[in-house]
Formats: C-alpha cells, sequence, structure tokens
C-alpha cells in the first residue's frame, strides 16, 4: 500500500508518536478509501484493533463500516515510548542527552524512562497472537490492524525470525502481511 495510507501528521515530520493518540489527516483517508474496495469485499471471521484513533480510522475507511464491529484489543497497542514521544525520531538523542548513544528505537530490550521496550510489548501480545495463529491455522480470515511494533512480534512469532531481523524490518504504514495456513 502507499506509504501515505495511515498517514499521521506526527508521523509525516517523523515524530516519535508512540502512545499518543492521533488520528489519520485527510491524504490518509483519502488514500485509504482508493484501497477500501478490495478490503470491503473480503469476509473476515474477526477484525481486532489497537485502541488508537490512527488503526480505528484505518479500520473504519478500509472496510467502509461502523467501528462497532470491530474488537478492540489492549495487546495490540503501539509500544510506549515514554519521554521519547513528541521528539523527532532522529533527534531525540539531542534533546534527551541521557539517552545519547543508545538506540531506543531499535534495541529489543531498552526501553527509555515510562517506556516499554520490544521484550516488554512482547510479554503484552504473546498469548493474543498465538491465539490468532492457532485459528488461521484453522482457516479462519483474520484482519488486524496494529502498529509497527506489534507487527515485529507477530512476524518474530509467525515466522521464527532472528530479534535483529525484527527489530530492523521495515513496517509502513498499512502494509498489508499476509499469513496463510500452510499444509
Amino acid at each position: 500500500m502507499p506509504s501515505e495510507a495511515c498517514e499521521t501528521d506526527l508521523g509525516k515530520a517523523g515524530v516519535i508518536t508512540g502512545a499518543l493518540d492521533v488520528g489519520i489527516n485527510a491524504t490518509g483517508r483519502a488514500c485509504l478509501r482508493d484501497l477500501g474496495d478490495a478490503f470491503e469485499r473480503e469476509r473476515w471471521s474477526s477484525v481486532y484493533s489497537s485502541p488508537a484513533r490512527r488503526c480505528t480510522e484505518t479500520l473504519a475507511e478500509l472496510l467502509k463500516k461502523d467501528t462497532k464491529d470491530i474488537e478492540i484489543r489492549d495487546e495490540l497497542r503501539e509500544r510506549s515510548m515514554g519521554v521519547l514521544e513528541g521528539f523527532s525520531r532522529c533527534e531525540y538523542h539531542l534533546s534527551l542527552p541521557q539517552y545519547r548513544g543508545v538506540d531506543l528505537l531499535s534495541s529489543f530490550h531498552a526501553s527509555s524512562a515510562d517506556g516499554e521496550s520490544y521484550c516488554d510489548v512482547f510479554r503484552r501480545v504473546v498469548a493474543f497472537v498465538e491465539e490468532v495463529l492457532e485459528r488461521v491455522l484453522t482457516g479462519e480470515r483474520i484482519l488486524i490492524c496494529s502498529h509497527d511494533s506489534v507487527i515485529r512480534l507477530i512476524m518474530f512469532l509467525a515466522e521464527n525470525c532472528r530479534i535483529e531481523e525484527v527489530v530492523s524490518l521495515e513496517v509502513n504504514n498499512a502494509e498489508p502481511f499476509f499469513y496463510v495456513a500452510r499444509s
């Protein structure tokens, strides 16, 4: 999908969003409306979303239906970035010198003050992901709208990736990842 899908003003500006609850902008909505026909026609066994507005708004545009049909799951919320939220992705260490030389965005175990590491998110999502993967293996079609940290951990569990691969994986806005039961 185009990178403009699910676009937020903060994301476009390169700001660390984390747990900040921002909605998608007009560019993101227009892009999703164009993509919605394919998603609307699909028959989904279940549709799950992060509680973040940017996810629920994305699904509302894609599926062209009210969000009451979407099951909100707290496990799917974005990784909290704590004190980093609101700072530039490229320059947070300039404003927060205590993190100079520490890559908090890509480290599996490190987190900022009041933030979550990927390891923390893993603990939060593992049971949900295992349940969903079991259902996919039985042939259910499940749609999940979440965030890059959660998507990376789904891939970690579904594809048995190495941690280094997971944290460096490029995840674009509204990029679909498909998992199909293999016989």
